[in-house]
């Protein structure tokens, strides 16, 4: 995806757009094999079983949720980097600011749909999940340049690196309170 989007002449996409798109994409797959295998064979009732925390439990899906984030920011990164025979895969350079900004992007759509699977099940919430993760991204930067002129699909947003990492913290604490809400509504849930 970001070699196909990178190699797009007229409009060229920014590093955030194709990043992010590569993110909610990578995970939207992951996701939801994961989300509807567990339902289909009924692997959470098996997870309550084992001797872990419940919050254990919650945590470890977060912390994939991250680890696939910086899986295809390394991904995104070695692109931007190759050449084959002289030609670049990727026409755009992905900085720390870009990286934040997804960061801070993504984690406010895993903090959506997490609690919301732990409320509910996969099949309730596979459209939100769609919707969120493979519609959102175009229609939010869409939203944001309409809204505030901030074109993010083609044009690039620099931020400094002092804001972008108050950007993370803030996004980490934004997926802390996600885990609280998540592990509240998995000690509510009956299997």
């Amino acid at each position: 995806m970001p070699v196909f989007l990178s190699a797009q002449n007229l409009p060229r996409f920014s590093s955030i757009y194709v990043l992010l798109t590569g993110v909610s994409l990578s995970c939207y797959f992951l996701f939801s094999s994961i989300f509807a295998m567990e339902d289909k064979y009924k692997g959470n009732l098996y997870l309550m079983a084992i001797p872990y925390k419940k919050r254990n439990l919650v945590e470890a899906k977060y912390l994939l949720a991250v680890l696939m984030y910086l899986f295809t920011l390394i991904c995104c990164q070695v692109i931007s980097f190759t050449k084959i025979q002289g030609i670049a895969l990727a026409k755009y350079k992905l900085t720390f600011s870009d990286a934040a900004i997804v960061f801070f992007i993504i984690s406010m759509v895993w903090s959506i749909c997490f609690p919301l699977y732990y409320r509910s099940s996969c099949g309730k919430i596979k459209a939100v999940l769609f919707a969120v993760m493979l519609i959102a991204p175009t229609c939010v930067l869409t939203g944001l340049n309409r809204l505030a002129k901030l074109d993010m699909i083609h044009g690039t947003m620099t931020i400094r690196p002092v804001p972008a990492v108050i950007l993370i913290l803030f996004s980490m604490m934004i997926l802390r309170v996600s885990i609280e809400i998540s592990c509240c509504f998995l000690k509510k849930r009956n299997f």
